[in-house]
């Protein structure tokens, strides 16, 4: 889907087609017709995997750089994470309930 436009400038290099590049959620539906000749889910993301292994082994043949996204990592810090926010919440409670004790003479002029 690479038009030329004018003096060699490519306006879009993109294939129209190109599953690596659509986020998971976009993909279109799988369906199989044919259980023999059809690709099935798995066997989709085992192409697509390695097609883009190909891709990057072959940018890396060229000396081109790509950066990719870090991939995060939920489950470990899950744990950790949690606790912090429950130690936090804990800390706000015991603020709140020391201040309850406090005198405020505030309450008394916005009753007016």
């Amino acid at each position: 889907f690479s038009e030329t436009a004018g003096e060699g400038y490519i306006e879009n290099d993109l294939e129209d087609d190109d599953l690596l590049r659509i986020n998971q959620e976009d993909r279109p539906q799988v369906v199989i017709l044919d259980a023999q000749s059809d690709l099935n889910e798995k066997e989709l993301e085992a192409e697509l995997e390695k097609k883009c292994a190909e891709e990057d082994r072959r940018k890396i043949e060229e000396g081109k750089i790509v950066f990719k996204k870090p991939v995060k990592r939920k489950e470990q810090h899950c744990g950790e994470e949690t606790a912090g926010k429950r130690k936090y919440t804990e800390e706000i409670k015991e603020v709140a309930a020391s201040n309850s004790r406090l005198l405020s003479f505030d309450d008394e002029e916005d009753n007016d």
